[in-house]
Order: C-alpha cells, then sequence, then structure tokens
C-alpha cells in the first residue's frame, strides 16, 4: 500500500464505521415496519455524545492525561464527561424529541399487558442511565484502544528505523576495518616480492590499484553484483600468486556468476587472505583451495591450508581481526540463514559456509 493511501485508510474506516452506526438503526426501523420515529431522533443524538466522546478522548484525554500517565485525571476526566454529556442527551431529548401521543399510548400498553402477567414496570430512568453509561464506556475504552494501537505501532516503526540505522552504521565500521587489515597484509606481500623479483613486484603494484578502486568506491555500497566480488577475488589471488613457489599447490575454483545477483562486498576475502597468510611455506609443501558453489539461492565456500611447520589444535591464533569481523556482518546480514564451520584437523586448517539468500 502507497504511503499517500495508508495516511487516508484511518479516516475512510472511521467514515465507514460511523455509516454503519447511522444506517444500521434505519434499516432495522424500515425491516421491522415500526413508526417511531422518536426513538429514532433520540438514539441519533445519543450516538452524536458517544462520537462526542469517542472524539474527545481518541485526541485529547488520551494524549494529554492517559501517555502521561495520569491515570486518576483521566479517569476523572472521563467520568465528569460522562455524567455531562448523559444529561445533556437526556434533557435535549426530553425538551426537543418529545413522545408522540401514539408512542405515549404503546408505552402504556406495553407496560399494562407486561403487568398483567406479573411482570413490573421498569423505571425507565435508571435503565437509560445503566445503558448509557456502559454504551459510553465502551466508546471511551475503544478510542483509548485505539490510540494506543497507533502509539504501539508508531513506535515500533521507530524502534525498527533505528536499529536499522544501528545496524547500518555498525556494517559500515565493520567494512572499515577490514580495509587497514586487507592493504596492510597485501603491502607486506609487496614488500617481500621487491626482494625476489623486481618485475613481479611492479605487476603487483599495478594490479594492486585495481583492487583499491573496488575497495575506495565498490566496498562503500551496501551491495554489490556477486560477479564483482568474485572477479575481486579472482585479482586477489592472482595478486597473491607472484609471491608462491613451486611447492604451494592452489586449486581456486570460483564459477562465474549470474550477472545483477547482489551481494554483500567483502565477505569472503577475510578467509582468503588468511589462507595465503598461513598456508604458505617456502621450505615444505603446501596447498590452499578456495572453491565457491552456487546453487540456486544457497552459496557454498570452502577454503582449506595448509598450516606447514606446526601442529595446532586452538585455531584462535588463525582467527584475526578479519574472521572476528566476518562473524559479526554474517549475524547481521544473513541472521538464521548461514552456516560458518572452522576447524582444524591435523595440520589443515579449513572454512566452510553456507549462506542462503533469500529470493528476488
Amino acid at each position: 500500500m502507497a504511503a499517500g493511501e495508508k495516511k487516508y485508510l484511518p479516516v475512510i474506516l472511521h467514515i465507514a464505521a460511523w455509516s454503519i452506526l447511522v444506517i444500521l438503526p434505519l434499516y432495522l426501523n424500515w425491516v421491522t415496519n415500526r413508526a417511531e420515529t422518536t426513538f429514532l431522533k433520540r438514539h441519533y443524538l445519543n450516538m452524536a455524545g458517544y462520537a462526542v466522546l469517542f472524539y474527545l478522548s481518541y485526541f485529547w484525554l488520551t494524549r494529554k492525561l492517559l501517555f502521561k500517565g495520569k491515570w486518576h485525571l483521566y479517569l476523572l476526566a472521563v467520568t465528569a464527561l460522562l455524567v455531562i454529556m448523559f444529561f445533556a442527551t437526556e434533557y435535549g431529548g426530553e425538551h426537543l424529541f418529545p413522545q408522540t401521543p401514539g408512542e405515549v399510548e404503546f408505552r402504556r400498553a406495553f407496560d399494562n399487558f407486561m403487568q398483567s402477567h406479573g411482570i413490573p414496570k421498569r423505571p425507565e430512568f435508571p435503565f437509560r442511565a445503566v445503558n448509557y453509561f456502559f454504551t459510553a464506556f465502551f466508546f471511551v475504552g475503544f478510542s483509548a484502544g485505539l490510540r494506543l494501537l497507533e502509539r504501539y505501532k508508531t513506535n515500533e516503526r521507530i524502534r525498527k528505523e533505528l536499529e536499522k540505522d544501528r545496524i547500518q552504521a555498525e556494517l559500515v565500521m565493520l567494512k572499515n576495518q577490514i580495509s587497514p587489515h586487507f592493504f596492510f597484509n597485501t603491502m607486506n606481500n609487496i614488500y617481500s616480492l621487491i626482494e625476489i623479483d623486481t618485475e613481479a613486484a611492479r605487476t603487483a603494484v599495478h594490479r594492486l590499484s585495481g583492487l583499491m578502486r573496488y575497495l575506495l568506491y565498490e566496498s562503500e555500497k551496501e551491495d554489490v553484483t556477486l560477479k564483482d566480488e568474485v572477479n575481486f577475488m579472482r585479482n586477489y589471488i592472482d595478486l597473491m600468486k607472484l609471491r608462491l613457489s613451486k611447492k604451494v599447490q592452489l586449486e581456486i575454483d570460483l564459477p562465474e556468476p549470474a550477472p545483477g545477483r547482489p551481494f554483500p562486498p567483502l565477505l569472503f576475502i577475510p578467509f582468503i587472505e588468511n589462507a595465503f597468510k598461513h598456508g604458505v611455506s617456502y621450505q615444505d609443501n603446501s596447498f590452499i583451495k578456495i572453491q565457491l558453489q552456487i546453487i540456486d539461492n544457497k552459496l557454498v565456500f570452502l577454503c582449506e591450508n595448509s598450516v606447514p611447520g606446526r601442529q595446532i589444535t586452538d585455531t584462535s591464533d588463525l582467527n584475526g581481526i578479519g574472521l572476528e569481523n566476518v562473524r559479526k556482518r554474517l549475524r547481521i546480514l544473513f541472521p538464521e540463514r548461514h552456516n560458518l564451520l572452522i576447524s582444524m584437523k591435523s595440520d589443515i586448517y579449513s572454512v566452510h559456509l553456507e549462506i542462503v539468500q533469500q529470493s528476488e
């Protein structure tokens, strides 16, 4: 529903409800072939009183007293208004719409009939008072309940907007943490290349400039395309390959995603960074395996690497800022729709991440 339609919906509902309350007595009077116009006039006078009570409570009493915690003043004001409106409608009904002779005669005959069957005459005033106050309390209570419901919905909408802003701010902060960490690791790799292969170092700087453009302009967006993110991963891996020796076995399987598929930027990079940081050895044989599977709305990311030269049972020293960052982002972006398993078996460090994206 459009915002303009939502704005006028309460007005339409109010008009519809009061229209039903006005038309229904006319319809019943017509169906029963009754000609008691005085009853209808007094009924509509009472309805006017109920409407005044309803909107005084709806627009003024609930806001000025009830919402500010002034319960006693609210109840006192409601009671005073009910008494005033009751006597106003009683007086107005008696003087503005007196009963016709036919209606008086009908009432007298009805009372005589009831008394002849042992049923005493019902006192009119107390009965009308009880009926009026019961109905009036219903209208006032309904108006207060309606206003409370509207207030709850408004507060809930504001709460959700604030929560959304808070989450967005946290995501921006988390993404901003990735860039310095990424550059720190990458520059270290390029620095080490300068000593080994100057030409490779130049190539690395050139490729790094392309990665920087992505980090500066694309990663600031809430979403990029999965295709762009996979291309960024490929470029980063190509950059890291420049410093690898033949002792490192690299197995990469990154498919070509469909264009236009949205995905949060820099989600997989910390895992890949971690693999190149801890999985590479220049003395011993080592390996890195990176794989991404796309099955409908499900993404399965696998990253494995050897941890050469040491046996580790506690993965805490392999879980730096980047991986903790990813965990937080996953909890925010894919609540109840992701499964992250990080394990260490012998000298193999493994990351298995499954993400279920919402259908568009």
